[in-house]
């Protein structure tokens, strides 16, 4: 207990020690900072504003697959040329390769052969209408005639819409495939001589890639900062110093199996072409 009286009283007298003394002055700013220091300080005025947090993703360039055409063949066939190489670019209706089809073959002489028969129906037609006028024929055989000239016109229209499905015919059963579009052969599986099977691998691929897609990787925990229509800024490998701006335009709703990330994109005008998918 003696001990424990003796801590207190120190503590009590330094108490009274230090209410005693009189309380510091104020040191004028400029007494305390340098004129260097003072100059460089800005005073501004308390607003409110909205917080900005800043995320950094990974991403890539992809084709705008909208502007992407995989050519598969329909029939099967031999190829007779190419006329492109894998990186040339492409006009659309440019002729690409010339293919030989048993199938295309027998499609091509049925069409010629229902010209044919039009054109002998047509004047079938006109001799029934010049005796129907002479009431040499009936009401009955001018309409027979009408009919089997539709039908075999209808036939005719249809074996030419089979045709179009498959590209250009040329003479001998030879068919040109031309160009869907306009852009680059980014893909080219198809060379003179080989033999193609109906509906296989494409034989082709051609990109316009005057408009690409930037495909960024947005993680669980950025999920809730990342939303539809933001703005974005994109820096490339390619071009360290400049900034590419552009908007999220679709988020998918599906985390990707393998990368487990979800896949925003970003459409961006590429008419200069200088972002390579």
């Amino acid at each position: 207990m003696k001990s424990l009286n003796q801590i207190v009283l120190v503590i009590t007298s330094i108490s009274i020690i230090s209410c005693g003394r009189k309380p510091q002055e104020a040191i004028p700013a400029d007494e305390m900072f340098s004129p260097a220091f003072l100059n460089n300080i800005e005073i501004s005025a308390v607003t409110v504003q909205n917080v900005e947090r800043q995320i950094r993703l990974t991403g890539k360039v992809d084709y705008d697959h909208d502007r992407l055409i995989r050519y598969i063949s329909l029939v099967s066939g031999t190829v007779v040329s190419t006329h492109f190489h894998l990186g040339d670019r492409i006009e659309r209706g440019q002729t690409m390769a010339v293919i030989r089809s048993a199938e295309l073959s027998e499609m091509e002489a049925e069409r010629k052969s229902l010209e044919a028969e039009i054109a002998i129906l047509q004047r079938e037609l006109e001799s029934v209408q010049s005796m129907y006028c002479d009431n040499l024929a009936s009401q009955r055989e001018l309409l027979e005639a009408q009919g089997q000239l539709k039908q075999a016109e209808a036939s005719l229209e249809k074996a030419r819409i089979n045709l179009s499905l498959y590209g250009s015919s040329g003479s001998d059963g030879a068919f040109v495939i031309r160009s869907p579009i306009s852009g680059f052969v980014v893909e080219k599986d198809v060379t003179a001589g080989m033999q193609i099977a109906a509906e296989s691998d494409p034989l082709f691929v051609v990109a316009d890639i005057s408009r690409v897609w930037i495909i960024a990787n947005v993680y669980a925990g950025d999920l809730a900062f990342v939303k539809e229509g933001m703005p974005v800024d994109i820096r490339t490998s390619a071009y360290p110093g400049e900034l590419f701006t552009g908007k999220i335009d679709v988020m998918s709703q599906v985390f990707d199996p393998e990368e487990h990330v979800l896949k925003a994109r970003i459409v961006m005008p590429n008419a200069d072409l200088r972002l390579k998918p």
